[in-house]
């Protein structure tokens, strides 16, 4: 895993910040509505989950922007997550380095952030580079869900809801 600031992310995304990357990516892709699951374990197992998904091949990248971390104080616990990071060698705020890029062989690491997001009710938005697939967290509890592939999408949401997601059903048309 490697930690990066918001300057630094265009060197990732292709000269592009993240809202502009996210704005041309998520264009072309479909969105599910959910509601994260209340359980710690099925947040635990849902990371577990998404981390082998995403991390599958051995030229897999994804990453992980927190977006949001103050909705909720009495359910964040910086100590835990800035000693985690400490564990890699980062000793930055999270407010100057939100951006954790992972590689295949860091599927525990991209489960114990994407975890500790879970936890916390933090915001976050998630980008399988693989799959151009990805995840938008919201600290109320929302877990929007973005895929291209009918497959990956099917896959995806029939293991969100056994771990306790619920989807959203659209609004009604006038």
């Amino acid at each position: 895993m490697k930690i990066y600031s918001h300057a630094d992310v265009p060197n990732i995304l292709g000269g592009l910040t993240l809202p502009q990357y996210l704005a041309r990516e998520r264009n072309e892709l479909s969105t599910i509505p959910c509601t994260l699951p209340t359980d710690t374990g099925s947040k635990t197992q849902m990371a577990s989950y998404l981390g082998e998904l995403y991390l599958a091949s051995e030229s897999s990248s994804a990453l992980i922007a927190i977006t949001g971390w103050s909705a909720w104080p009495s359910q964040t616990n910086f100590d835990l997550f800035d000693r985690y990071r400490e564990s890699f060698g980062e000793r930055r705020r999270l407010i100057e380095s939100p951006i954790h890029h992972f590689l295949a062989h860091d599927k525990a690491a991209f489960a114990s952030v994407l975890g500790m997001c879970l936890y916390f009710l933090w915001d976050a938005e998630v980008i399988d580079f693989s799959t151009g697939s990805g995840l938008t967290i919201g600290h109320h509890g929302s877990l929007d869900v973005h895929v291209r592939d009918e497959d990956v999408s099917n896959r995806v949401i029939s293991a969100l809801v056994d771990f306790g997601c619920d989807l959203v059903p659209a609004p009604l048309s006038a």
